[in-house]
């Protein structure tokens, strides 16, 4: 057996629906574990993210939507209540649009679903950058490895 890599990756391209399923997925998670207090640095981050995502988006017809859709209501990042409701309105008005069920936009309702941690590891602290450096103290060496940190606090 060869140690070159293989030259066909196995499958196929997406269809549609499963780029709005996955794209759903990526837009909603994100939402869910932004920061209750985020940095400016993480609004202009999640801002681009939203509207940089409209411009990528693997369906041409989908991000021509999108971008009408941020177009006329600009992303709202002020924390991560705020964002994961707007992701919420965002899909309810695609769902409209393509006749789908529409679903409720409480933040408990959208946090329960897609917060990896909730409810009881949903904090902004530490963050990774922090866990990292904590360690990195800790042993003195001034590199923690990956698997050094434990389990991700977030992951239920």
């Amino acid at each position: 057996m060869s140690d070159a890599p293989s030259r066909d990756i196995p499958g196929s391209p997406p269809s549609p629906i499963e780029l709005g399923n996955a794209g759903w997925s990526i837009l909603h998670s994100a939402a869910a574990v932004y920061p209750y207090k985020p940095t400016k640095e993480q609004k202009e981050a999640m801002k681009g993210f939203i509207y940089g995502w409209s411009h990528v988006y693997a369906c041409n017809w989908c991000a021509y939507h999108m971008r009408r859709y941020v177009a006329e209501h600009p992303p709202v990042v002020d924390d991560k209540i705020s964002v994961s409701r707007y992701i919420c309105a965002f899909h309810n008005n695609v769902n409209e649009h393509v006749g789908n069920p529409t679903y409720s936009c409480d933040p408990d309702v959208l946090l329960r679903r897609w917060h990896p941690g909730y409810p009881n590891n949903m904090a902004d602290h530490p963050s990774m950058e922090e866990r990292v450096a904590a360690e990195e103290k800790k042993d003195g060496r001034g590199k923690a490895e990956p698997g050094e940190l434990g389990p991700d606090p977030n992951r239920r």
